[in-house]
């Protein structure tokens, strides 16, 4: 069978024909399934871009409030709340010392040469200031405002009222050392009553009480020196490095006197040997300087701090400023 050109032809156009609709077809289908994909894809996109905006200015606003409350609750709590619960503990601690501390301060000593007595009432007092030394530890100071640094200034006052005392009770135990070495080399009491002695009786006076009142003047003047009114630790030492030798010169002379002659008082006073003179004017020179010591430093004035000088007069001027600074505290805040 053979094929004419014609025929070639025609079956050319056939399958023409049939293959330009399939494409004619898919390019509408390919357009349809594309084109609505489109708006559907836009719409996702956008809409969460408006609700994240007024997500972050709800949040914002929320925040804004927050920090608000939060700051004014911080405010008050450290600038009204905080000064307030310290002016109360401050006033309550400031009442109980002046109260007990009122107590402590008396002066119920026997007399002025009450060293021992003025001793116990320094040994309370230390108790009293470290308890209250130690109570002041619990109470916590603002972290704000003009009395967040009193704590310290209060605590500041009680370690020098606690140096004060101690130093207190070293010059009374120093003074009563004083006042026994007085006593044993000027016996209160005369053990001839009004007769007058004998040679031999005076030399056993005096063998008694002068070496006993070297031992007891070695011993005075090998001690830590506290601090003085008026006469001075070292003064009164260099005099006795000069009374202690004199004391011994002196005992030698009264030893040489003639036993069984007549005591001849004026022998004793105005001897005629000028080394023995210097000798008793050493000895007199020391006991005016004890006498002294005794009167300026009283068992009133120890307990009053008197003899507070120097730096330590500059630290106990600054318990006034710190009282004032807690009466202004409490009476700013009402505490009473």
């Amino acid at each position: 069978m053979e094929l004419k050109p014609g025929q070639l032809e025609s079956g050319k156009a056939v399958v023409s024909n049939q293959e330009q609709p399939t494409e004619v077809v898919l390019k509408p289908i390919e357009a349809d399934t594309q084109t609505p994909i489109q708006p559907t894809q836009e719409t996702t996109k956008t809409l969460p871009k408006k609700s994240k905006t007024l997500t972050k200015i709800f949040a914002g606003f929320l925040i804004f409030i927050f920090l608000l409350f939060a700051g004014t609750l911080g405010y008050y709590y450290f600038a009204v709340y905080d000064q307030e619960r310290f002016a109360r503990e401050i006033s309550t601690f400031s009442q109980d010392f002046e109260k007990v501390g009122q107590a402590l301060n008396d002066t119920s000593v026997s007399g002025t040469t009450d060293y021992e007595g003025v001793i116990k009432i320094t040994d309370r007092r230390k108790v009293f200031l470290e308890e209250k030394k130690e109570e002041l530890t619990k109470i916590r100071p603002p972290l704000l405002g003009p009395f967040r640094n009193l704590k310290s200034d209060l605590n500041e006052v009680i370690s020098t009222l606690i140096e004060v005392n101690t130093e207190a009770k070293s010059i009374a135990s120093l003074m009563m050392s004083v006042f026994d070495l007085k006593d044993a080399l000027e016996p209160k009491d005369n053990p001839f009553g009004q007769r007058t002695p004998t040679v031999k009786e005076v030399q056993d006076l005096f063998a008694g009480i002068i070496p006993e009142g070297q031992r007891k003047g070695d011993e005075l003047f090998a001690k830590t020196p506290p601090r003085l009114m008026e006469v001075s630790f070292e003064e009164l030492k260099a005099s006795w490095n000069k009374a202690k030798p004199a004391l011994s010169k002196f005992l030698a002379y009264v030893e040489s006197l003639d036993a069984s002659t007549p005591l001849n008082l004026s022998e004793l006073n105005q001897p005629n040997d000028a080394q023995l003179k210097a000798a008793i004017e050493d000895i007199n020179t020391f006991g005016r300087l004890v006498d002294a010591a005794i009167n300026k430093n009283s068992a009133y004035d120890i307990l009053s701090y008197r003899f507070a000088q120097g730096d330590l007069q500059a630290k106990m001027s600054e318990v006034g400023d710190v009282q004032k600074k807690i009466d202004e505290l409490t009476k700013k805040y009402d505490t009473n």
